[in-house]
């Protein structure tokens, strides 16, 4: 999606694994981001994301940021 010269990303991926055992594997990933020119030579990108791991304490995010 691009807002003015910002180009602004959204995605969300949701796993079930169900193996043959009694275990079954739930976790939704998603991220936000948004890259900006600063120059024609110049850019400015960030993201963040979350993956959350249903019926687990291991969930985990991330923010990243890129001059490049």
């Amino acid at each position: 999606f691009m807002l003015g010269k910002a180009k602004l990303t959204a995605n969300f991926l949701r796993r079930d694994n169900d193996t043959s055992g009694t275990t079954s594997v739930k976790s939704n990933l998603w991220s936000i981001g948004a890259s900006y020119p600063l120059t024609q030579q110049l850019r400015i990108e960030g993201a963040y994301y979350d993956f959350d791991q249903k019926s687990s304490e291991d969930d985990s995010q991330i923010l990243v940021a890129r001059l490049n």
